[in-house]
């Protein structure tokens, strides 16, 4: 059904997509699928209620199963700007297990789930991130208070963004490809992550649409 396709009734009119039940059954879909290639995947189950692929065999995980269509780390290939390698996606065992140690607070482990995409969405400075730039220039609202940070807040501090120089690289870019101009600069940007503590049992509720 999620390789083919289906039609949401749920909250609204019906809308044709392949769906998936969050994060659990993201990764229990690559679970199933990758077995087909002779590739493990182990399901991480961190305490903070969330779910992540582990591929053991390669020594990489991603920091959530949500990742895949996370908008943070989405990206436009413009000539002379370079977008993540399908390789970059994933983080090693050893990142993992640091961001995901049993002995660490809950509210400290759940600020890590998805960590990986805000840092590829700064390091390359992802659509998202472009729109947040540019909706906030035209709104005059400063760092703080912006749309840019908004979206990062739960893995940044402003302090930490302005000195990896983030605001200046996002209007470097936006100049350069003239993204304000374009469609995609007024689409909504996400609103940021606010990954909860939650039962794994009650994670996989909501349907999330994947295309």
């Amino acid at each position: 059904m999620l390789i083919n396709g289906t039609n949401f009734t749920g909250l609204s009119q019906p809308i044709f997509g392949h769906y998936t039940m969050g994060c659990g059954g993201t990764a229990a879909f690559m679970k199933s699928v990758l077995r087909a290639v002779n590739i493990p995947v182990e399901m991480g189950t961190p305490p903070c209620g969330h779910v992540m692929p582990l591929f053991p065999t390669i020594n990489r995980a991603l920091s959530h199963g949500d990742d895949p269509y996370d908008r943070t780390a989405w990206f436009t290939a413009f000539p002379g700007w370079p977008v993540p390698s399908l390789e970059e996606y994933l983080i090693t065992l050893d990142q993992w297990n640091e961001w995901f140690d049993p002995s660490l607070d809950l509210n400290v482990m759940i600020t890590n789930v998805a960590r990986h995409m805000g840092e590829l969405g700064v390091k390359y400075q992802s659509d998202c991130l472009l729109s947040a730039y540019c909706q906030d220039t035209a709104a005059n609202l400063d760092h703080a208070s912006g749309q840019v940070y908004a979206a990062l807040k739960t893995y940044y501090t402003v302090a930490e963004l302005e000195a990896l120089q983030l605001w200046d690289k996002l209007a470097t870019k936006a100049t350069a490809t003239n993204y304000c101009a374009s469609a995609s600069a007024q689409q909504p940007v996400p609103p940021a992550a606010s990954h909860k503590l939650r039962p794994l049992a009650s994670h996989a509720r909501w349907p999330v649409r994947t295309s």
